[in-house]
């Protein structure tokens, strides 16, 4: 019976982590958490001061004259597509023209209406 060779395994050498990449890691992670919290803080502020705009135009105010025009906008907000793949599953198991059916349901559930307050700079 024949004798197996040894073979020896190449080595491989994984290089260290060093401190430094993970200070630099660290102290990215860190940046971007306070950075997240401000950009939180601030929409917080922006949503405050918006609904304090909207409340003003809604009761009549006016805009004073200057660089920006304020006003509300009013679009119908977007009805959820879930609805439409339901209405036309349903019409076709109960063997109705799929069209009318999403037709009827699409009348039945009409968008909202939704207000938006829109800031332009006109000079």
């Amino acid at each position: 019976m024949a004798r197996a060779k040894k073979v020896a395994a190449p080595v491989v050498t994984v290089p260290q982590i060093m401190q430094n990449e993970i200070l630099a890691f660290e102290e990215i992670r860190v940046k971007a958490k306070s950075l997240s919290d401000q950009a939180k803080a601030l929409q917080k502020v922006i949503d405050t001061q918006e609904a304090a705009l909207t409340a003003k135009l809604t009761a009549g105010a006016t805009v004073e004259a200057g660089s920006y025009v304020c006003m509300l906008t009013q679009a119908p907000g977007r009805v959820s597509v879930s609805w439409k793949n339901e209405a036309i599953k349903l019409a076709e198991a109960s063997g109705q023209n799929a069209g009318i059916y999403e037709a009827t349901v699409k009348a039945m559930n009409p968008a909202q209406m939704v207000t938006s307050l829109l800031i332009t700079k006109v000079a």
